[in-house]
């Protein structure tokens, strides 16, 4: 029969294993749970449509993880056309980590669906609108 001393040496070396099976199992659902949980943004404009000569107001709002707002960070906004660069800005997140931002179509604006980027040292994202002439 085995004394107790090597009992407890092969119940360590049993914690051991599930230990690094732990470990190597966090290691393969750490990007699944930085996607869902990590930096993020959200962005929307306040109308999904829009005619030459309207005025566009982008909102969003950007967090370091679920429970924590971007606050006081830089967003770098960009909106671009299927055809070209339409209109650049910068926004300031408040406390909250909420920004907005606006600009005016050109009244010759090309039909088709335009893109909105928006980003920040750590996170990014975007939204489409319409323009119909």
């Amino acid at each position: 029969m085995a004394s107790k001393e090597e009992i407890v040496i092969v119940i360590s070396w049993k914690h051991v294993v599930v230990a690094i099976v732990l470990i190597i199992m966090a290691a393969m659902a750490w990007p699944r749970f930085v996607e869902r949980f990590g930096p993020s943004m959200s962005l929307s404009t306040d109308k999904p449509e829009y005619a030459p000569g309207d005025s566009v107001k982008i909102e969003g709002h950007a967090a370091e993880s679920l429970l924590t707002p971007l606050a006081s960070e830089f967003v770098a906004i960009e909106v671009r056309s299927s055809e070209d660069l339409v209109w650049i800005d910068q926004a300031i997140t408040d406390s909250s980590g909420y920004f907005t931002s606006s600009f005016t179509l050109r009244e010759d604006s090309t039909a088709g669906v335009y893109k909105v980027y928006a980003g920040t040292r750590i996170a990014q994202g975007y939204a489409t609108f319409t323009v119909r002439t």
